[in-house]
C-alpha cells in the first residue's frame, strides 16, 4: 500500500526524480490498484527490485521485499583478469 509520502511524491514534481519504472509501480500501489496487477506485465526480478527500492524510499509499505541479488555479470566481471 502506498504511504502518505508516496502519495505526496505522485502528486508533485518529485515524481520525475524516480525512474519511469518506479513511477509506474508506485502508481500501481495506489489503493484502487493491486500489486498483483503489476505481476501480470513486469518480470519477477524487475518487480522485486522496484518494490525493494520503493520500500527503501519509504514510498510504499507492506511485507518487506527482499533485497535484490547481485546479477551474475556483476560478480563474474570481478573474477576475470585481463592478461596483456
Amino acid at each position: 500500500m502506498i504511504t502518505r509520502k508516496g502519495r505526496a511524491v505522485l502528486r508533485s514534481a518529485t515524481m520525475w526524480g524516480l525512474s519511469r519504472h518506479l513511477r509506474d509501480l508506485l502508481a500501481l500501489c495506489d489503493p484502487q490498484l493491486h500489486v498483483d496487477q503489476a505481476r501480470q506485465f513486469l518480470p519477477p526480478e524487475s518487480l522485486q527490485i522496484a518494490l525493494f527500492s520503493l520500500q527503501q524510499l519509504e514510498l510504499i509499505e507492506g511485507p518487506p521485499a527482499p533485497p535484490p541479488r547481485s546479477p551474475s555479470w556483476a560478480t563474474d566481471a570481478g573474477e576475470r583478469r585481463l592478461d596483456p
